[in-house]
C-alpha cells in the first residue's frame, strides 16, 4: 500500500496564491523544486487554496508543508499561512490526482500554477513527479490529461507567435529576458525549432537577442526534452486560440 497525504495550504486572507501568469509560474518552480525530495505526485492552487498530493507518510508530510509554506512566503511575499490539513490517501490515488488536477474555473489557462503541465510534457521541472505519477498512479491515458488539459488533441508546434511565451512556460518563466540557466536553456530550444523555418535574423528578432548571440545558442544545441515541451506549449496555444 502506498503512503500518501493529500495537503490543503490556505491563505487566512481573501489573497488568492497566485493571481498573475509571472507569480503562476514561480509557484509552480517552488512547489515542484521544494516537493521533489518528498515525494510530489501533483498540485494546484486556486484562489487562495493550494493542494498537494505526495506519496510519503504524516512525518515528511507535515514537512513538506513547512517548507512548502516558508518558501512561498519567501518569493511571492505571502502572507502566514493557516494551519495546514493533512489528509491520508490510502487508496485511490489515480482518481485523487485527477480530482486536484481538474480546473476549478479560474483564470489559468495554460495550467501554470498545477502539476497538469509536468504530466502532460508540457513542462520539464517537474520529472520526478511524472515519474511517480506513471508508477503510483498508472491509468490515467492521454486522453484523460487532455480533458484535465481542456483540449481534445494536442499536437507540437513550431508557430513562432507562440515559442517565446511557450518556451518561458516550460521553465517556469515569465518570460525570457533573464540570464538565468533555464531561460538560456529555453532560448537555445526556441532556436532550435524556429532556426530552420526563420532563419537567424528572425530568429534573433524573435528572442531580442543579438544575432551572435542566437547563432551561438544554435551551436550549442538545445535538450530533445526541453525542445519537444516547447512545441506542445505552442501546440496548447494553437488549440486554444486558433
Amino acid at each position: 500500500m502506498t503512503h500518501a497525504f493529500l495537503l490543503h495550504l490556505h491563505s487566512p486572507e481573501p489573497r488568492p496564491f497566485a493571481p498573475t501568469l509571472a507569480a503562476r509560474r514561480a509557484l509552480a518552480s517552488i512547489v515542484l523544486d521544494v516537493g521533489d525530495s518528498w515525494g510530489i505526485l501533483g498540485f494546484r492552487a486556486s484562489g487562495s487554496n493550494l493542494r498537494i498530493l505526495a506519496a510519503c507518510g504524516r512525518p515528511d508530510a507535515g514537512r513538506l508543508a513547512q517548507a512548502t509554506a516558508v518558501a512561498l512566503r519567501r518569493t511571492l511575499g505571502l502572507p502566514r499561512l493557516g494551519r495546514t490539513r493533512l489528509e491520508a490517501v490510502s487508496d485511490g490515488l489515480p482518481d485523487r490526482l485527477r480530482s486536484i488536477l481538474a480546473d476549478p474555473g479560474d483564470r489559468d489557462p495554460f495550467h501554470d500554477a498545477s502539476a497538469l503541465p509536468d504530466l502532460v510534457g508540457l513542462r520539464v521541472l517537474g520529472d520526478g513527479a511524472r515519474a511517480r505519477a506513471g508508477t503510483l498512479a498508472p491509468g490515467i491515458g492521454r486522453d484523460a490529461w487532455l480533458a484535465l488539459l481542456g483540449v481534445p488533441d494536442l499536437q507540437p508546434s513550431d508557430d513562432p507567435a507562440f515559442l517565446a511565451d511557450g518556451a518561458a512556460a516550460a521553465v517556469g518563466l515569465p518570460d525570457l529576458a533573464s540570464n538565468l540557466p533555464r531561460a538560456v536553456a529555453a532560448r537555445r530550444a526556441v532556436v532550435a525549432i524556429a532556426w530552420p523555418r526563420l532563419g537567424l535574423p528572425e530568429v534573433a528578432d524573435l528572442l531580442a537577442v543579438t544575432r551572435r548571440a542566437a547563432h551561438n545558442y544554435r551551436s550549442d544545441g538545445a535538450h530533445p526534452a526541453l525542445v519537444e515541451a516547447v512545441r506542445l506549449q505552442a501546440g496548447l496555444r494553437v488549440a486554444l486560440f486558433r
